[in-house]
């Protein structure tokens, strides 16, 4: 296989073996992540699903609870299945001197308490016992009073885990933006389901697009009205996308994952470039793709 990368003839089939090779060698959670993604098509643990699940938790609790629904938060019995999440992953992001003054545990025994109030090791579950109703309100007053979206990876991150990756197998630092798309390419139109009815799609995505002057017309200044062209190439990035078919009212959500800071244009070839009811061109990054690096535009529509 390593004598593909060095003639630079791969494919995202060769990138997908190497992924799957590396997926337990503890490289990095980027790594991990990837080769989960390709090996199992139900999972409830991940950074991604975790991180989508997080978010959407904060929105589901708004809806509940904040937005002049009157639904009062029970500290027993049936509870939504992102309630533990919510709990869990805000615990995370409080400082520890917070938490040490509202519960008087360091943020590990806190967490540890905070699980146990839901049965079973089930990442989602739908019942809580909370033997500790104080804290349970003091806890649910204080993290209520925020919203945490981050992505959970950096381009940093990904390129280092890429770069080690390739290195054990003698492949050239020069390798690593290509095998970083064809990796987009691999992970694009993957779709789990969380818990029963709810689900999250991988797409990819412009970030943040390229713009052209008019002719006749001056470019417009940063943050000021003006026309420009919008071409259809700019930032790949990777996004998650939620479907929500629970029947309990609640929005599904939509979020970033990465951005790559790599521009379109050098991969893609232009047969993606569509042109939108409004007679706007963009990159059609939802069909399905195939990468082939010796490809004068390395990703391409797969064929019929």
């Amino acid at each position: 296989m390593t004598h593909r990368f060095l003639d630079k003839r791969y494919t995202d089939a060769d990138v997908l073996a190497l992924y799957m090779k590396y997926r337990e060698e503890r490289i990095g959670p980027f790594v991990r992540e990837v080769g989960d993604f390709i090996a199992h098509a139900k999972r409830d643990r991940g950074a991604t699903l975790e991180r989508t699940a997080f978010v959407f938790s904060q929105v589901a609790f708004i809806l509940k609870c904040q937005s002049g629904s009157n639904l009062a938060l029970e500290f027993s019995g049936e509870c939504g299945w992102w309630l533990k999440t919510w709990l869990l992953e805000n615990i995370d992001f409080e400082p520890m001197s917070v938490l040490k003054n509202i519960s008087g545990l360091n943020k590990k025994q806190l967490k540890k308490k905070v699980a146990s109030w839901f049965a079973g090791n089930t990442a989602y579950p739908t019942e809580i016992a909370c033997d500790s109703p104080a804290l349970f309100y003091d806890l649910v007053v204080h993290l209520s009073g925020k919203i945490v979206v981050r992505p959970p990876f950096e381009k940093a991150l990904v390129k280092k885990e890429v770069t080690e990756m390739l290195g054990r197998e003698g492949i050239p630092i020069s390798e690593v933006e290509p095998i970083i798309v064809a990796t987009m390419v691999l992970l694009q139109g993957k779709s789990t389901e969380i818990v029963d009815g709810f689900s999250a799609r991988i797409e990819l995505s412009i970030g943040e697009p390229r713009w052209e002057q008019i002719p006749g017309l001056p470019m417009p200044s940063p943050g000021q009205p003006g026309y420009a062209l919008r071409l259809p190439d700019g930032n790949l990035c990777l996004s998650v996308a939620t479907t929500n078919n629970r029947g309990d009212g609640l929005t599904p959500i939509a979020l970033d994952l990465l951005d790559t800071e790599i521009d379109t244009e050098k991969y893609f070839c232009r047969s993606l470039v569509e042109t939108d009811e409004h007679g706007r061109k963009f990159l059609n990054l939802r069909r399905a793709l195939t990468f082939e690096r010796n490809a004068e535009r390395m990703v391409f529509p797969t064929k019929p």
